[in-house]
C-alpha cells in the first residue's frame, strides 16, 4: 500500500526532495525488485542531489536493464558521505556546488 501511496502522493521533484527515487515515475521497472531507491542515508544535500540527477538522466535517456547501476553508484555516494562526514564534517561549499571552495 505504502508504494501506491507514494506514486500518488510524491511527484518527481517531490521524491528529489525528500531523499528518494521512483523509478515508476520515469516509467522503469526493474524485474523482481521494487522501484523504490532511498538515498537518504546520504547527508549531504548537494551529493545527494547529484545522485538524483544523475539518475533520473539515466531513466529518462538510457534506462539499464538492471539496477546494477543505481546500487553501485548509491553505494559509492554513501561511502563518500561517510567519509565527509568523519573528515571534514563542517566544510561547506561555499558556493553551493560540490567543487568549490570549502569554508571551514
Amino acid at each position: 500500500m505504502l508504494h501506491y501511496l507514494r506514486l500518488v502522493y510524491f511527484g518527481r521533484q517531490d521524491t528529489k526532495d525528500a531523499g528518494f527515487i521512483e523509478t515508476d515515475h520515469f516509467g522503469v521497472r526493474f524485474s523482481n525488485r521494487g522501484s523504490h531507491l532511498d538515498l537518504s542515508g546520504v547527508s549531504q544535500r548537494w551529493l545527494r542531489n547529484m545522485l538524483w540527477d544523475w539518475m533520473a538522466d539515466r531513466l529518462l535517456n538510457d534506462p539499464p536493464r538492471s539496477r546494477s547501476p543505481f546500487e553501485v553508484s548509491r553505494r559509492g555516494c554513501l561511502e563518500l558521505s561517510a567519509f565527509l562526514e568523519a573528515r571534514a564534517p563542517h566544510a561547506v561549499p561555499v558556493d553551493g556546488r560540490p567543487h568549490g571552495r570549502l569554508r571551514r
